[in-house]
């Protein structure tokens, strides 16, 4: 798949159609009259596509991290964060560490330590991502500051 036909799969994932990944080769062909026309070096134009389609992959990679990041839950992290830490996203603790007050012990059963030992270190999204797979299995019982979320 072309790195246009891809762009346009990750920018409207409802709206692609077999005929949306037709286009793709269609614009490859107009750009390939293009050079022929204007009597463009090849070997430059196709560096230019190569480098241009590697833009487009690393945006479709960026996209899809963002996507991995996004809170999946209407939970307000913030709001429970500045009522177990003050909101401070890096504390650490003997027993409860990062933003939401996580026990060690969740921290790390949770696959939190794919991002860091102790949540504390861990940045503030991924700390969420750990607090959606715990909230995910238990709600919200486990946080005392639970109305705030």
């Amino acid at each position: 798949m072309t790195a246009a036909a891809l762009l346009v799969r990750v920018s409207s994932p409802g709206q692609f159609t077999p005929a949306a990944a037709q286009q793709a080769p269609n614009l490859a062909a107009r750009r390939s009259a293009n050079v022929e026309r204007f009597q463009v070096d090849a070997a430059l134009f196709q560096r230019a596509v190569a480098e241009n389609e590697e833009r487009v992959f690393q945006a479709v990679y960026l996209l899809a991290v963002a996507e991995f990041y996004r809170p999946k839950t209407n939970v307000d992290w913030d709001g429970i964060a500045m009522c177990e830490t003050a909101g401070n996203w890096s504390m650490q603790g003997s027993t409860y560490s990062g933003g939401v007050g996580f026990y060690n012990g969740t921290w790390n059963g949770f696959g939190g330590r794919e991002f860091a030992p102790n949540a504390g270190m861990a940045t503030r999204e991924q700390q969420i991502v750990v607090a959606e797979r715990v909230h995910a299995r238990y709600g919200l019982s486990g946080w005392g500051c639970k109305a705030y979320g």
